[in-house]
């Protein structure tokens, strides 16, 4: 088993990093998600805001991990509810991007086992894409976090670092 997570987290792309636009992939990301969150009844809202700072690293490793937040937060909603992306410039001069939910929130014990590979609370989950995202963030030199209400739905927070 850790030689299978040592090989899976091994052949990740080498990342392609550059000078970006946030927008670019928050608004790539929308459009990925727009018809599945209609058919699902779900409202989505994912507008950059405005001032955010240029941002360092991999826009497609950064769209992977914000698809996969999102489609969890589908995922966790189940019905008609409501996913919102939402961006600003965080006070050490990065980039903040809060990914809310309005599903059924995870249980506090379980809020950091959640990144642990192969750890799911869904019976079709593989546990791994919440821990390729937050490798993909800490290798951006950002940190990915999770806050939950029991009964009123997830945030996901990603920050990244000033370039």
């Amino acid at each position: 088993l850790f030689t299978y997570i040592r090989d899976l987290f091994a052949e990740m792309p080498e990342a392609k990093m550059r000078l970006f636009d946030l927008s670019e992939p928050l608004l790539r990301v929308r459009f990925l998600l727009e018809s599945r969150a209609r058919a699902q009844g779900v409202s989505l809202v994912c507008e950059p805001g405005a001032g955010l700072p240029p941002v360092f690293g991999d826009p497609g490793q950064l769209e992977q991990v914000l698809l996969n937040l999102g489609l969890n937060a589908l995922q966790a909603i189940g019905g008609k509810g409501l996913l919102e992306f939402q961006a600003k410039r965080d006070p050490g001069g990065g980039a903040l991007i809060a990914v809310a939910d309005s599903g059924s929130g995870i249980a506090a014990e379980s809020l950091e086992k959640v990144f642990e590979p192969f750890y799911t609370t869904r019976k079709d989950g593989s546990g791994l894409g919440l821990s390729i995202a937050r490798r993909i963030i800490e290798d951006h030199g950002g940190e990915l976090w999770l806050e939950s209400v029991p009964g009123e739905g997830v945030t996901a927070y990603v920050r990244l670092p000033p370039p």
